[in-house]
């Protein structure tokens, strides 16, 4: 079935419409978070603001899409597909230990890089970035339990959904499925604190939904990359020692590389192959 075909619900989908929302959905939320922190004397310093706001915006960004789905008849089903029976994990969880292993050497680099050039931002970066906000909410508990919510289950659902389902579709519809997965997973990687480690994170994830036409599978990997990098946050195996973050960048890079390049290689769509959402369509 023709990606291009002149019934494309995703011709339809306008990517800067869903900017716009997201950016006046944001500033809602801000507003009624004001309201409510006056009315409650909650302070809107609390770092649990941060994925109360994330989880809002996202989650409500999220509605407003499966709205327009609606309007535009766009059967929600067909983009996630369906989980393949029998389907073995295994591998997907050895793909995600080779994906976070370069995406933590590709972040060290960038460290590195970062503390020849501003050694007083990168001092200052790395103190907030080990600091165990826990300690500076009114509710330490709370902030721990909605953390783990927002990583491990809001943003493997929203986020694929939104960059690998939504975004995916309507780029490639517009530009094909090279330019599509490069733009959605370039997009993806600079919204995080890792730009080219995140951005190689969402073409492995994208990869993924091509060859099994669910976004299950990448959702399930992306909890699985959010789980262990909490994992390894909260074991505070961190140093502040540039050297460090040269050589032990340089071995996660080496490490990994080859195994993300053979699955980008080997896994790569050509531009003919329907995307996710008509294949599933036709079946």
């Amino acid at each position: 079935m023709s990606n291009l075909q002149d019934d494309n619900p995703f011709l339809k989908i306008k990517a800067r419409n869903l900017f716009l929302w997201f950016f006046i959905i944001t500033i809602l939320v801000g507003i009624a978070s004001a309201i409510i922190i006056g009315y409650t004397g909650f302070s809107r310093k609390d770092p649990i603001m941060t994925y109360i706001y994330y989880c809002l915006s996202f989650g409500l960004l999220c509605v407003w899409v499966l709205r327009r789905f609606y309007k535009l008849k766009i059967n929600v089903r067909y983009l996630i597909g369906n989980f393949p029976k029998g389907y073995n994990l295994l591998p997907v969880f050895g793909l995600v230990v080779a994906a976070l292993t370069f995406s933590l050497g590709a972040g060290l680099l960038s460290f590195y890089v970062l503390s020849l050039i501003a050694p007083s931002f990168w001092e200052s970066l790395l103190k907030s970035m080990n600091a165990d906000q826990a300690k500076f909410s009114s509710v330490p508990i709370l902030y721990n339990s909605l953390k783990v919510f927002s990583l491990v289950l809001v943003a493997p659902i929203t986020e694929e959904f939104l960059f690998r389902g939504v975004l995916l579709h309507r780029w490639a519809t517009k530009w094909g499925i090279t330019p599509a997965i490069l733009s959605s997973s370039i997009l993806f990687g600079c919204l995080h604190m890792n730009p080219f480690g995140a951005s190689i994170f969402g073409i492995v994830m994208t990869l993924l939904y091509f060859k099994t036409r669910t976004l299950i599978v990448p959702m399930i990997a992306h909890s699985m990359n959010n789980f262990l990098t909490i994992y390894i946050h909260f074991s505070k195996a961190q140093t502040n020692s540039a050297n460090f973050h040269l050589w032990f960048g340089l071995l996660c890079v080496v490490l990994s590389a080859p195994f993300l390049v053979r699955f980008i290689y080997k896994k790569w769509p050509n531009q003919r192959i329907s995307l996710p959402y008509f294949a599933n369509a036709s079946h």
